[in-house]
């Protein structure tokens, strides 16, 4: 990819610029390296510092400049478009400043690149253009909808891609040199914008090793994200200077609390592999049709069940609201192209207040699968209401084949629920079950409920039947992928389901290089917050293994 290449930086002057022009260097033969930037002082020191690399050329101009932008980019085959004007605050009283650099001048890099015929294009973002309340996000949204968009206008000739990443630790305007520059001048106190104030954090050379990989795996039209930390800031002073009074300043304009990286309204777009997230476009480009979801590196993303948050709504109203968002979701899906199904809790389109109603509202989201060829599975709750559940799933089965149901391991009953479903081609997630449930119906103990979540799995694989296995018990799925190698058990008869987030120590990873289907399931939406209140109180259990896995996980 870069051997023998001819890559431009703009921007290239800035610690990102120094660090990427000594990794390409250290590690490809190039054959031109151009820096792009404003500040002929920075280009001196910087043609210093590699004094030794005939390679490099440096060109002073603004991406504001069109023209100058051009004629850099004459033989140019890769772009990284890191110029911008960053600063929060000096964004929010300087708009159109920040607007000229960071909206028109990406403009001004697609029109050079197109002009050039260049080959790539990848263009740096930041977490402040998800969901940006503050100028600077909102330009670099824009700009990032600018790239994306360039793969229409190209044709697939130039292709346009956007890394976003959080905070790069030690790099110009960061906190950590502010901190460490207090620290050594034995400052009384140590600023804070707030005590509960997060960011996301990345080294100076994860970035550019991630950028450079991002080159490699590129399509044209994605959003890449990595998977990194998010730090206190308080936590970030009082290690820095334990000795060190925190002062509490106040939120600085244009400032988010916390910041995001994969904004939820983007979550049927998103696709998750190892060590990173891929936003795939949420337009459809009519020169090609890509796979988003295996990069050109060959790395498979696992597949995803999207669940809307919430249950036990209040009224019709409500429910019917939450139906049209499943049929909604259906079409973005297919829309998208999305290796990704749907399961809904029956409750959260009204069977706590009426079967009927349930049933017509089941019925619309049954036919919304049918018509994109799509999947649906109804998941199980609390045992008052697992008859009813069987009674919507005959309903979706007859208007769609493709309709499943969830089986919990702990319920006495599920085995025979299993030879029930038997009767038929079925499709079965099994999970042990969280809600609080009597010992005359529900098993207790963990051994016990582990048992009878391997005799399901057993049982329904033996009948034939399609088999999610949904557990985050590391023994379990050694036990089980032990049982499925020993008896010769076709992978394409199960798969194995997590709850996103959940830390699972590498094991996703490689049991999907072994070839076993992994599929994330993503429950989306605002009701967050009620819905795990709820849980919480039909079950404290769940807290201690909330917590368990969350330090797991650090």
């Amino acid at each position: 990819m870069f051997n023998n290449a001819s890559i431009l930086i703009t921007g290239g002057t800035g610690s990102f610029g120094h660090r990427y022009v000594s990794t390409l260097l250290n590690n490809y033969n190039l054959d031109r390296l151009v820096i792009y930037s404003r500040d002929e002082l920075k280009q001196y020191d910087m043609s210093q510092k590699f004094d030794n690399r005939d390679i490099m050329r440096f060109f002073i101009g603004d991406v504001r400049d069109i023209e100058r932008l051009t004629d850099a980019m004459r033989g140019i085959d890769i772009v990284i478009h890191a110029a911008a004007l960053k600063q929060v605050p000096a964004a929010e009283y300087n708009p159109m400043e920040c607007i000229k650099t960071n909206i028109h001048g990406a403009e001004n890099i697609i029109k050079a690149a197109l002009a050039n015929n260049v080959d790539k294009v990848i263009a740096l973002s930041t977490d402040k253009a998800a969901n940006p309340i503050n100028l600077y996000g909102a330009t670099k949204l824009a700009s990032d909808k600018l790239f994306i968009a360039a793969n229409n206008i190209s044709g697939g000739r130039t292709l346009f891609s956007v890394v976003r990443y959080g905070n790069v630790v030690g790099s110009r305007g960061s906190v950590v040199p502010f901190f460490q520059k207090l620290i050594s001048e034995n400052s009384n106190s140590i600023p804070v914008t707030h005590e509960d104030m997060t960011r996301f954090w990345i080294t100076l050379q994860e970035g550019v090793d991630f950028v450079v990989n991002c080159i490699s795996r590129m399509q044209g039209g994605e959003i890449f994200v990595p998977k990194i930390p998010s730090v206190k800031i308080m936590d970030l002073a009082m290690a820095m200077a334990p000795e060190i009074p925190v002062s509490i300043i106040g939120i600085r304009p244009g400032e988010k609390l916390h910041e995001v990286m994969c904004p939820s309204d983007d979550s049927h777009l998103t696709i998750e592999f190892d060590d990173y997230f891929v936003i795939s476009p949420g337009i459809k480009f009519y020169s090609r049709d890509f796979d988003f979801s295996k990069s050109l590196l060959n790395e498979k993303g696992f597949k995803t069940t999207i669940d809307i948050l919430g249950e036990h709504v209040e009224s019709k109203e409500e429910a019917r609201k939450i139906t049209q968002a499943y049929c909604d979701l259906y079409a973005s899906i297919e829309a998208e192209k999305l290796d990704c199904n749907v399961s809904i809790k029956p409750t959260h389109i009204g069977l706590s207040i009426s079967l009927a109603e349930t049933m017509a509202n089941v019925h619309l989201i049954a036919n919304a699968a049918k018509n994109t060829d799509n999947f649906l599975r109804l998941d199980m709750e609390n045992s008052p209401y697992t008859d009813a559940t069987f009674e919507l799933l005959d309903h979706c089965k007859s208007i769609h084949a493709q309709t499943g149901i969830v089986l919990q391991a702990y319920l006495h009953r599920s085995m025979d629920d299993v030879h029930r479903l038997s009767a038929s081609d079925f499709n079965v997630r099994i999970c042990k079950g969280i809600y609080q449930e009597s010992e005359q119906i529900a098993y207790q103990s963990e051994t016990e409920i582990s048992e009878h979540f391997f005799s399901l799995i057993q049982a329904v694989i033996k009948k034939s039947g399609y088999c999610a296995i949904a557990t985050h018990d590391l023994t379990l799925v050694s036990k089980i992928e032990s049982w499925v190698a020993e008896n010769n058990i076709p992978k394409d008869q199960f798969e194995f389901q997590v709850l996103y987030g959940v830390p699972m120590e590498g094991r996703l990873e490689s049991l999907a290089k072994k070839g076993y289907t992994v599929r994330i399931y993503v429950p989306f939406g605002s009701a967050w917050f009620d819905y795990s209140v709820r849980r919480l109180k039909e079950n404290p259990k769940i807290i201690s293994y909330v917590l368990k896995n969350f330090f797991k996980g650090k």
